[in-house]
């Protein structure tokens, strides 16, 4: 444990990154909503802006291979799934042949276990 203490900790940003690469790697199709991620302010003006958003705690990835769709949330491993998170994650649970997950940066081999 010592070993992954020491390594620096990832952003949720920098992980998803990652997630996506093994994702790549393994051939699969992944969608994530970029407009949750837009600035919430102009940064010249600071107005706010009006840009569609998700309902609170909508998963950040699907991700879709032959009969197999994952729904993932990615949180860095300081961080872990709000309230609206764990609903969504629960009801998308309900639904038979899917998987749904939290993955951190600590379960990189998980993931690579799951995609491959």
């Amino acid at each position: 444990m010592a070993f992954l203490d020491a390594l620096p900790k990832l952003t949720e940003r920098a992980w998803q990154a990652d997630v996506l690469k093994i994702a790549r790697l393994f051939g699969w199709r992944w969608w994530h909503d970029r407009a949750t991620n837009f600035p919430r302010a102009c940064p010249k003006c600071k107005a706010p802006l009006r840009i569609p958003r998700n309902d609170a705690g909508w998963p950040d990835l699907f991700m879709v291979r032959g009969d197999t769709l994952v729904v993932a949330e990615i949180k860095s491993d300081r961080n872990y799934p709000t309230p609206e998170q764990r609903e969504w994650l629960e009801a998308f649970r309900q639904v038979r042949r899917i998987v749904v997950v939290v993955w951190k940066p600590k379960d990189a081999q998980k993931v690579a276990e799951v995609l491959r």
